[in-house]
């Protein structure tokens, strides 16, 4: 968890700076573009300029499949681990034999169709 947290803040310290430059670099390819290329290079950035509420949509998006999707990874994860914990505890104890007959019914009722 923390050295998540501390790549985030090192990831911002990278690119903050983009914040400051990019509308800068964004302006000066719009002038160099109508230099070069005059009245034709204007559908171009209208097109370009356009696409922005797209992408902000779309990022949307994929942050809300990605919050879904880790949450059913959590709940996979935390099942999957109080399952290790319980074999654990079964084999510390030694119950292998006392329950088996338990585990076998479980995983059929577990994994049937019905």
């Amino acid at each position: 968890m923390i050295s998540n947290d501390a790549q985030r803040l090192i990831d911002a310290a990278i690119f903050l700076h983009n914040l400051t430059i990019s509308p800068i670099e964004c302006l000066a390819i719009v002038v160099l573009l109508l230099l070069s290329l005059g009245v034709s290079a204007i559908p171009g950035v209208a097109v370009v300029v356009g696409f922005f509420p797209l992408q902000g949509v779309l990022g949307r998006v994929v942050a809300r499949i990605r919050q879904q999707t880790l949450s059913k990874t959590d709940a996979r994860v935390r099942l999957m681990t109080d399952i290790l914990q319980a074999m654990k505890l079964v084999k510390l104890y030694g119950w292998q034999k006392r329950n088996s007959n338990n585990w076998f019914v479980c995983n059929r009722l577990f994994f049937s169709d019905g």
